[in-house]
């Protein structure tokens, strides 16, 4: 359409900086600087946001921003549309309290493994698009 190809210009600007926070994340994470790596994260979102208004839905926006201000500093929606899961970083220290928070959603531990992606069994619904 007229409008997109119109903001396309501003959404090429949104690609830039996220391709930047790439090497911007790598060194973070090499030098466990795992603060603001979530907090890398959380302006990588909203600069996908900018790109397109079908990034993310009324839902996953409301989980999105109760998380942060539950004590996540970031999040990165993963997924193919139509599903998937979003992935927080929340320090250490507000963790539980965090989990005591969206009890209502399943959690999935994660962490930072050498061994790479494993494949896991969730029998537990996706809610991010009910």
């Amino acid at each position: 359409s007229k409008t997109y190809v119109k903001k396309l210009p501003l959404k090429i600007n949104e690609l830039d900086k996220i391709n930047g926070h790439v090497e911007k994340a790598l060194d973070l994470l090499k030098n466990k600087k795992f603060d603001d790596f979530g907090q890398l994260l959380d302006e990588t979102w909203y600069h996908k946001k900018e790109i397109s208004k079908n990034i993310s839905n009324s839902k996953i926006d409301e989980i999105y921003k109760e998380a942060i201000q539950s004590g996540a500093l970031g999040g990165k929606l993963l997924g193919a549309g139509g599903g998937g899961s979003i992935l927080f970083y929340v320090p250490e220290k507000k963790q539980k309290n965090f989990l005591r928070k969206f009890k209502k959603l399943t959690h999935i531990p994660f962490k930072f493994d050498s061994q790479g992606s494993n494949i896991i069994y969730n029998s537990k619904k996706n809610r991010l698009n009910e």
